[in-house]
């Protein structure tokens, strides 16, 4: 099967988002300091505690929800400007034995032993080479049809993967 996209900026950034939110660390240090700040916001106005018991927890609030996002937001804009194949037209043909990835200055070939793990979410592929490194493809690229062969493909060749059931 052959597959064309080119990936925008905010694709990048809104997937480089949702993988960083997706993980276990992340999801529990921002539950954390929502519950702090609650709490020692509640003592506040319920309690009558002083203004100054509620900084520790307000500081952590605001790294987990407005320092971090906006330097993540920055260092992913970098990532893409910087990073010149992920914005270039891709070509993927993807086979029995290889997945072929060809654009304008690069051409890649991974055959399926080298490939980790598979991952689909909503509106993507990610292909693992390794635990923390993966290449990506975007769902809007294939077809229907084209969903169901890779899922099948995946599975006969015993790629480790998580698949969506829909």
């Amino acid at each position: 099967m052959i597959v064309e996209y080119q990936i925008n900026e905010r694709e990048f950034i809104i997937l480089k988002f949702l993988l960083l939110f997706r993980r276990p660390l992340t999801i529990i240090v921002c539950t954390v300091s929502i519950i702090l700040f609650l709490l020692d916001f509640r003592k506040y106005i319920v309690f009558n505690y002083p203004v100054e018991t509620i900084y520790a927890s307000l500081f952590l609030f605001i790294w987990c929800f407005i320092l971090i996002p906006i330097y993540c937001y920055i260092k992913f804009k970098n990532e893409y400007q910087s990073t010149k194949l992920i914005s270039q037209k891709t070509i993927s043909e993807i086979d029995d034995h290889k997945i072929c990835d060809t654009t304008e200055t690069f051409k890649t070939e991974t055959s399926w032993e080298n490939i980790h793990k598979v991952k689909e979410l909503k509106n993507w592929f990610l292909f693992y080479f390794s635990s923390d490194l993966f290449g990506f493809a975007p769902k809007r690229a294939f077809s229907e049809t084209q969903i169901i062969e890779l899922r099948k493909l995946i599975i006969s060749k015993n790629v480790k993967s998580d698949l969506r059931q829909d």
